[in-house]
């Protein structure tokens, strides 16, 4: 079995970064959260305009980080409905939002003494 590259977590998330880009997410953030959470290092949010572009966003940065830093996400969450798409990586969680959910959740706010990077 072939293992992972080794990708400092800040690497991969301008990866999954770039993959939002790459699919027109819009407001896209990078917050570094180390220390703040158990959860992860970094979050990535970004905004998507329906259901079918959240999908098409969250599979491009899932098969970019699979090309890239030969890693498959951990969990996904809600790729089905696409009103938030959750793609959990470990050091790394991207979370791919309709304007709605996103202003729903807050995670802007929430996270609001995260380091923008």
């Amino acid at each position: 079995m072939r293992r992972s590259l080794i990708i400092e977590p800040v690497e991969l998330a301008r990866i999954a970064q770039e993959a939002c880009l790459d699919k027109k997410g819009t407001d896209i953030r990078l917050l570094d959260v180390t220390g703040l959470t158990i959860v992860a290092d970094y979050f990535v949010i970004c905004t998507v305009a329906s259901a079918p572009q959240a999908r098409a966003v969250g599979e491009h940065v899932r098969e970019m980080i699979r090309q890239r830093a030969e890693r498959k996400p951990l969990g996904v969450e809600g790729m089905e409905e696409g009103w938030w798409v959750l793609l959990d990586f470990g050091d790394i969680l991207v979370h791919v939002f309709q304007e709605e959910a996103r202003k729903y959740y807050a995670l802007d706010e929430t996270w609001a003494d995260a380091q923008a990077v």
